[in-house]
């Protein structure tokens, strides 16, 4: 499908489609609020499932019990999940 007539609006490194209304592109179904896409090499953006994994359940799959942290484990741990989370989706 082709799409013309349409306009991109960015802000930093952020940017959104526009057309004749703000929403006119997530009405017609090209993106939603919620969807991650990755960008290849040719500039392709692909929509990816991004299922992001909550800080309780990061910790469990390490084994680790949320309740029984002291507050240092608790920075330790808080850092490895941001580390994770950046890693696995940029």
């Amino acid at each position: 499908m082709m799409w013309i007539d349409y306009t991109i609006d960015q802000v930093g490194d952020s940017f959104r489609v526009l057309g004749d209304t703000s929403d006119e592109v997530m009405e017609k179904g090209l993106y939603k609020p919620g969807d991650v896409f990755v960008v290849n090499e040719y500039g392709w953006l692909k929509k990816i499932k991004y299922e992001s994994r909550s800080y309780k359940d990061f910790l469990a799959s390490n084994g680790v019990d949320i309740y029984k942290l002291t507050s240092n484990d608790h920075t330790k741990w808080v850092k490895e999940y941001k580390a994770s989370e950046d890693i696995e989706y940029g």
